[in-house]
């Protein structure tokens, strides 16, 4: 009976969220518990997907109600934990109905702590927010967790506080399920007749909004009577239950008539009856388990798939991100080996082009360096070509001197004789003035002074071949004939006979070891 009421409660908060859903969208508010799973589902992808706070909350109360119908109830309390931490940083009556569901849920599952403070809070937000109708429910559901504890008083005393507010508000469904919570308590306190009172008080207001409970209701007031030893009264209430079941095809109310009535027969002594009034009542139960198992079955499948295919479109989806991340970096390290290739190239082409510069630019340095040393050597030679033109005119001149004078003095020599005595002093003072001139040594000295300006290397190229030291005529000879002058122009200059040329020549040669068939000349010209 405690757990026909909860479900009477949770389909009343139900009521009262669908009543106080103001802040939710119109359409939403059409669509009935009963909606299919898949459909609640999409609708809530779709709100997750647009960012729609309100449909998102709503959607996971109406998933959480429709598993809570199921029996599936850690699924369940995860939908509403969920509309409650999108719904935390709102206090208003949609997250008193959160709360109140939580602690129904719990009340369920025996965790009456846990739907205590649960209950607890929602009583203190209502209060904050006045929301009467979530306070009056609250009540009622902390009066039925108290009456689960045995504490029938502070049961008593929430439920009266429900009544109250119910009574204010004129809301015939939450009377209607208070009265059935009293009436409840004094059943449990063995008062039947105030039991039977309430119970009569609930089912009136449940007819008054033709709300199937009112079945329920029957079989209490049925009950009630049966313990009182009132039989009539408990088969008339029974009976009037079984009908009703009967005809709005609730199994588990027509299960629970049939049970009561086979207890009642038993007490009037009519054990047949109660024995198939019990077989009857088993039967329902066990047809009621099964199209419950059924229907859990079904919706657990569906369940099950719609979550496998999640899984699967989540490991799709996280697959495709790891593929794009790859591709990503793929394209990444491409796109970096491009850069660092072209950086290189570019760098390589710069390093090519200013090694190719700096090449041109020694190039010319060395052109130019070339150059001047062209022109240097150009101006040297030119400079030799001078001085080694001057130096031949040079020995010329004094090969043409020296002969002028030999032959004033050859004459001279012949006049002496033949004038007269008066004038033979001075002619023979002028013969040894001419003497001297000839043999004077300070033109050799210029001579020997240019030579070497030409030719700087010379003589330490003559003493290295030599096998001895070599005479100052000798030397001499090795000059003129390294200026490329003949015997005769030798002969003139250094005033012999060109016989002693030759014979000069000879020495020479055999003192430079120079074999028989070399060109004194052409040896001294390659020094």
């Amino acid at each position: 009976m405690i757990k026909e009421r909860i479900v009477f409660l949770m389909l009343l908060m139900f009521g009262l969220q669908m009543h106080y859903s103001q802040d939710l969208p119109e359409k939403d508010k059409l669509n009935p518990v009963g909606t299919s799973f898949l459909g609640f589902k999409n609708r809530l992808k779709d709100a997750i997907r647009k960012q729609d706070t309100s449909n998102i909350i709503y959607n996971h109360i109406l998933l959480a109600d429709f598993y809570h119908d199921l029996g599936v109830t850690n699924e369940a309390v995860h939908h509403y934990n969920e509309a409650l931490l999108f719904h935390s940083k709102v206090s208003d009556s949609t997250h008193v109905i959160i709360l109140n569901n939580l602690g129904s849920i719990n009340l369920e599952a025996d965790q009456y702590a846990i739907a205590k403070s649960y209950l607890q809070k929602s009583l203190r937000l209502s209060r904050t927010i006045d929301f009467q109708k979530g306070e009056a429910v609250a009540y009622a559901s902390l009066g039925a967790v108290y009456e689960k504890e045995g504490e029938y008083d502070q049961g008593l005393k929430c439920q009266n506080k429900s009544l109250r507010l119910f009574s204010a508000l004129s809301d015939y469904e939450g009377l209607a399920v208070v009265y059935e919570n009293i009436g409840s308590i004094y059943e449990d306190l063995q008062q039947y007749d105030k039991a039977y009172t309430y119970f009569k008080s609930a089912y009136e207001y449940f007819y008054r909004v033709n709300d199937d409970r009112k079945i329920s209701i029957l079989n209490n007031l049925g009950d009630v009577n049966r313990k009182k030893g009132d039989f009539e009264k408990a088969f008339f209430y029974t009976n009037k239950a079984k009908y009703e079941a009967e005809q709005t095809n609730n199994v588990h109310q027509l299960s629970s008539a049939l049970k009561d009535l086979s207890k009642t027969s038993k007490l009037t002594g009519d054990h047949l009856k109660a024995f198939d009034y019990l077989n009857a009542s088993i039967y329902k139960y066990k047809e009621e388990q099964k199209l419950r198992r059924i229907q859990q079955m079904n919706t657990l499948q569906i369940v099950y798939g719609v979550k496998e295919r999640e899984a699967k479109i989540a490991l799709l989806t996280k697959q495709n991100e790891l593929n794009r991340a790859n591709q990503r970096t793929v394209v990444f390290v491409i796109f970096l080996v491009i850069i660092i290739f072209v950086i290189v190239f570019f760098n390589y082409r710069k390093k090519k082009d200013q090694r190719f510069k700096i090449e041109q630019y020694k190039q010319q340095l060395l052109k130019a360096d070339l150059d001047k040393k062209i022109a240097e050597e150009e101006s040297l030679q030119r400079e030799i070509q001078i001085k080694t033109s001057s130096l031949s005119k040079y020995s010329l001149h004094l090969a043409h001197k020296n002969k002028v004078l030999s032959d004033v003095s050859s004459t001279l020599i012949k006049l002496k004789d033949r004038e007269r005595m008066f004038i033979k002093p001075k002619l023979e003072g002028l013969i040894a003035e001419i003497k001297a001139d000839i043999e004077d040594e300070q033109g050799w000295v210029d001579f020997i002074k240019y030579f070497e300006q030409i030719h700087p290397d010379f003589f330490k190229k003559i003493h290295k071949v030599t096998s001895g030291n070599l005479s100052t005529a000798e030397m001499r000879l090795c000059m003129l004939l390294r200026l490329s002058l003949t015997s005769k122009e030798i002969a003139s200059v250094l005033r012999i006979t060109p016989d002693s040329i030759r014979i000069a020549r000879y020495r020479l040669r055999k003192k430079l070891l120079l074999e028989k068939g070399s060109n004194l000349q052409n040896f001294m010209l390659d020094l």
